[in-house]
């Protein structure tokens, strides 16, 4: 089997050249990427690294946005303040409840967006030890080259492989969905058609005949 231009598939006219690749050859090339810069000791560091980071940048983000959210709630519940102190004070207007009930709402949306950020706060930081742990589950499929099951985690580590004329560009996305963030570390591998052959052929060759 082979990847080919999905747009050069749904028509007889000639719009894409791109040739044809063998899926066997990008598949092992992913799977090998992925052990080299995921699977192993290396990696885990950089990997633990950037997570947190992320992590460290998102957490400044949220907490710009509290301190946005907090701020607008205080000034709602000044104006419904205003609005009781001029009630008790014997000043009493039509407009008065459907204003209320307008800033109920707000307060109650503001309250809202505020308890969603800090649902998602994450304050531990990620150990090299908890990305090992999560790895360990689906090292063995990858080493085995076990593309079965390597098929059924692959997009929590894979973002997109991209068949260009000249080279195949694979972005990996560590993005650790069960560690209930989604801030991933993006790395970029490439190789050229020519090696990505000249790499997997003779192997894949041997391996039929």
């Amino acid at each position: 089997m082979s990847y080919r231009c999905s747009f050069r598939q749904k028509t007889s006219s000639k719009v894409c050249d791109n040739k044809e690749i063998c899926k066997e050859y990008i598949e092992e090339y992913v799977l090998s990427e992925l052990e080299r810069k995921t699977f192993n000791d290396r990696a885990i560091i950089y990997i633990a690294e950037g997570i947190n980071k992320n992590l460290q940048k998102q957490n400044k983000v949220d907490d710009e946005k509290k301190l946005v959210l907090v701020k607008q709630i205080d000034e709602v519940e000044g104006q419904i303040s205003n609005i009781v102190t001029a009630i008790t004070n014997g000043f009493v207007q039509e407009e008065f409840k459907a204003k209320m009930d307008e800033l109920k709402n707000c307060k109650s949306e503001l309250e809202a967006k505020l308890s969603e950020i800090e649902a998602k706060d994450i304050n531990q930081l990620v150990t090299e030890t908890d990305v090992r742990s999560l790895l360990s589950n689906f090292s063995g499929y990858v080493i085995s080259r076990n593309v079965p099951e390597c098929k059924k985690f692959i997009r929590d580590f894979v973002k997109e492989v991209i068949v260009y004329k000249e080279h195949i560009e694979v972005i990996f996305n560590v993005s650790f969905s069960l560690l209930k963030n989604s801030q991933g570390v993006k790395v970029v591998s490439e190789i050229s058609r020519y090696d990505l052959y000249d790499r997997y052929s003779q192997s894949f060759y041997i391996r039929v005949s």
